[in-house]
């Protein structure tokens, strides 16, 4: 089945866990990045738009889930929280409340109680919280935010990445995607000093470069390599990669464009 057959999806959030699986690969390059998530300390998983942030968050949470019997892994996506028009300080008492759900439902799909989130509303009585459920529970837990940008198009991120900073601990490893360059951190985050930064961004220079987009070629477009010309077949999976910088987005868009073309691709 194409991936036209099911309407054309550029983010890795529009796919079920199922289709995700289907239509997402990884490369050798990409399982460093995926255990820098999966480790314990902070990581901020920096790229452009398309650059597979989401993909990576996860494909990291879903490898913790299936791989861990010590850790507990939440997901949690801040695309479609409402943008905060307040001041940073003032919606952290929606953002608290907001993760403070995430993390008890992630919890309780291990089969694990949840009471010493009930009734959390400020940072220090959240951080409390999740350090004695983990304590209790004798798991180390990480926290995959994603798209984090969403929540400061209008403000500064300063108290998310307040909020970030002091929930980081031994047990409790944050994870968190932003944007290069636009992202607005506050004064009191050091960018680092308070995180690892590990580039999303693709490079055509890596030995599986050419590899992964041939692969997403075959998963997502099988037909277009036998409409292109012969002395085009070897050569348009990384000249079309190239093309887009190594932006997945990007691919899918431009695939997508050469699939509406009738007759041979020349």
């Amino acid at each position: 089945q194409l991936l036209s057959d099911v309407g054309l999806k550029l983010s890795a959030e529009e796919f079920n866990d199922q289709d995700f699986t289907k239509y997402h690969l990884f490369s050798v390059s990409d399982e460093k990045i995926l255990r820098r998530l999966i480790v314990p300390g902070p990581v901020l998983l920096r790229g452009p738009r398309g650059s597979g942030k989401s993909a990576y968050m996860r494909q990291a949470h879903k490898i913790l889930e299936q791989s861990s019997a010590t850790v507990v892994s939440s997901y949690i996506s801040l695309r479609y929280f409402p943008l905060i028009t307040a001041k940073a300080e003032d919606y952290l008492s929606i953002l608290v409340p907001y993760v403070s759900r995430h993390i008890a439902a992630s919890f309780e799909a291990y089969g694990l109680q949840t009471d010493d989130l009930a009734g959390a509303s400020t940072v220090d009585e959240f951080n409390a919280a999740v350090v004695s459920l983990c304590l209790r529970h004798e798991r180390r837990l990480v926290i995959l935010f994603d798209d984090v940008a969403h929540i400061g198009r209008e403000v500064s991120l300063a108290g998310f990445f307040d909020f970030f900073r002091t929930i980081s601990s031994s047990l409790v490893s944050c994870k968190a995607s932003i944007y290069p360059g636009v992202t607005k951190f506050g004064s009191r985050f050091d960018l680092y000093s308070d995180a690892t930064i590990v580039e999303a961004q693709r490079d055509e220079r890596t030995a599986d470069f050419s590899k992964f987009f041939s692969d997403l070629l075959a998963i997502r477009y099988p037909d277009l390599l036998a409409r292109c010309e012969t002395k085009l077949g070897m050569v348009i999976p990384i000249l079309l990669g190239r093309a887009v910088l190594g932006n997945v987005r990007a691919f899918t868009a431009f695939c997508d464009y050469l699939q509406e073309i009738d007759g041979r691709i020349t």
